[in-house]
């Protein structure tokens, strides 16, 4: 069981914003919902490894007071600007496939 606290300062101008994607969700703080995510990306690909699973979208909830703001972003390109441009292409190339209706 992992226990982690988070806080912020009340001048900090970045916001805590929750990941989710496939089975895992990550939680940072960071100044923007992008690179949020490509974070999450980085932080859950070092920890899990190619046991990671993902999904085609990233899911980032700004987590404010009891409002949510949600934005969704295409996992392929999240992989490529968190440095994973192999694995970007791979599944690009399956999203590619499952949607070919030829």
């Amino acid at each position: 069981m992992y226990k982690h606290t988070m806080f912020r300062s009340l001048e900090n101008p970045h916001s805590f914003f929750r990941i989710s994607c496939a089975d895992w969700e990550y939680i940072c703080l960071s100044e923007s919902s992008y690179d949020a995510c490509v974070t999450a990306v980085k932080e859950m690909i070092k920890l899990k490894g190619n046991k990671l699973n993902v999904s085609f979208t990233l899911i980032c909830d700004k987590l404010l007071d009891i409002n949510l703001d949600r934005e969704f972003f295409y996992c392929p390109l999240v992989l490529s600007d968190a440095g994973f441009k192999d694995l970007a292409k791979k599944l690009d190339a399956c999203h590619d496939f499952l949607l070919d209706n030829r």
